[in-house]
C-alpha cells in the first residue's frame, strides 16, 4: 500500500509540475492566452477546418466551452470562423497568425520535454517512454471499460 501511494504521489507531482511549467511558458508566448485556449490551438492542424463539436470531443469539453474560448481566439486573430451550408454549423480554422502561434507552442512543448527529460541518458529516456506508453495503454483500457 505504501509503495502504491508513493507511485501515485510521484505521478501526481510530475503532472502537476509539468502543468505549472507549461502554463508559465504559454504566458511567455502570449500573456493573455489561457491553457484551454492553447489546448485548442495545439489540437488544430494547419489548413484543416473543425466543427465545434469535433473539437469538443477531441478536448473532452462541452461545445459551449469551445464556443467561449474560440470567440476569444477569433478576436485575437488566431482563428477564423466560417459557416457550413447549414448556418448552424460553425467551422473553425487556424489563421496565419494562429499557425505561427501553434508553431511557437509546439516548440515550447518540445523545450519542456527537453527540460524534463534532458538529464536522462538515451537508454533511460527510451525506458521512460516505454513505461509511459504502457501506463497510457492501461489508462485507455480502463477509460474504455468505464465508458470514458
Amino acid at each position: 500500500m505504501e509503495n502504491s501511494f508513493a507511485t501515485m504521489s510521484v505521478l501526481t507531482k510530475f503532472l502537476h509540475l509539468k502543468h505549472i511549467l507549461f502554463s508559465k511558458k504559454i504566458k511567455e508566448i502570449d500573456p493573455s492566452l489561457s491553457k484551454p485556449q492553447a489546448g485548442i490551438i495545439i489540437h488544430m492542424l494547419p489548413s484543416k477546418s473543425y466543427r465545434v463539436g469535433e473539437l469538443a470531443k477531441m478536448l473532452e469539453v462541452t461545445p459551449g466551452a469551445i464556443t467561449h474560448a474560440s470567440r476569444i481566439l477569433i478576436n485575437k486573430g488566431y482563428l477564423l470562423r466560417t459557416h457550413g451550408e447549414d448556418l448552424r454549423t460553425v467551422y473553425l480554422q487556424l489563421s496565419e497568425k494562429g499557425e505561427k502561434l501553434r508553431g511557437k507552442i509546439m516548440n515550447c512543448l518540445e523545450k519542456i520535454n527537453q527540460e524534463l527529460l534532458g538529464f536522462l541518458n538515451e537508454k533511460e529516456k527510451e525506458e521512460f517512454v516505454r513505461l509511459l506508453g504502457k501506463i497510457t495503454e492501461n489508462l485507455e483500457r480502463i477509460a474504455e471499460e468505464n465508458g470514458k
